[in-house]
């Protein structure tokens, strides 16, 4: 089976209510296992209006 993300990089962003992001990753992994799937950022959905500051420094430390 051929994935149209073969070879590139994934940078997993997720917003939960009331779940963790690891199904998600699991997934991610699962369906792009020929990616680089970079550590995930993760913010409870009701934080997530005010999260720039912590959303920029995981870009910068995912290497964006």
């Amino acid at each position: 089976m051929d994935h149209p993300l073969a070879g590139k990089t994934v940078f997993p962003v997720t917003t939960s209510g009331s779940s963790s992001p690891a199904g998600v990753v699991a997934d991610i992994h699962k369906l792009c296992p020929k990616a680089t799937i970079k550590p995930e950022f993760w913010v409870p959905g009701d934080e997530a209006r005010k999260s720039d500051a912590e959303l920029k420094a995981w870009l910068k430390k995912s290497g964006f």
